[in-house]
């Protein structure tokens, strides 16, 4: 059965409000057991999904809202700095939504991603973390795109500005899953 609604984009509206389009669009959606999440460049919404929880899929539950919305509470650049190209996944085995949001600082070689996890389902509990991803002084991370395997998170991203560059960054899932202190590499 197809079932299509209308997302973000020129002339959305959801309970906060009309989002703002912009271009090009760098589009994320993941699928949940009980709601959709899409994200276009620094603006997000999430939708109902028909089963247990809502009796038909498509309707706004949130948004649109700004990406680091996510953040709200935790203070510092992460919860102040508005991110563009923020990605979403749904991690099945531990029933939880990633968030990736790249931090795009002033200086370009304090560049990161920042990752939050939410410890429930339905966004209780979030748990963020900020992991250095080493790249060129010169060069930006952009267009992350993570990958969700038992081990771990793995984020590779592009940067250069002339010269695409390929770098990833892996976290250690068990340990985002539980909150705790993480090593990374990059």
């Amino acid at each position: 059965m197809d079932i299509g609604f209308d997302g973000l984009g020129a002339g959305f509206t959801g309970p906060q409000g009309q989002t703002e389009a912009r271009n090009p669009s760098d589009n994320s959606l993941a699928v949940g057991p009980n709601e959709i999440v899409q994200i276009i460049n620094s603006r997000m919404a999430i939708y109902a999904k028909k089963g247990a929880h809502f009796p038909a899929t498509g309707k706004v539950l949130l948004g649109p809202v700004i990406t680091n919305t996510l953040f709200a509470g935790f203070g510092g650049q992460c919860e102040k700095q508005i991110s563009g190209d923020a990605v979403v996944r749904y991690d099945q085995l531990a029933g939880r939504w990633l968030f990736v949001l790249p931090f795009f600082a002033a200086s370009r070689s304090a560049q990161r991603p920042l990752w939050h996890v939410l410890r429930g389902q339905h966004g209780t509990g979030p748990a963020r973390f900020v992991l250095p991803l080493r790249v060129q002084p010169s060069s930006v991370p952009d267009y992350p795109r993570p990958a969700i395997w038992p081990d771990g998170y793995y984020l590779p991203t592009s940067t250069g500005d002339t010269v695409i560059q390929k770098h990833v960054c892996a976290a250690e899932r068990k340990q985002m899953l539980q909150g705790l202190r993480l090593a990374s590499s990059a």
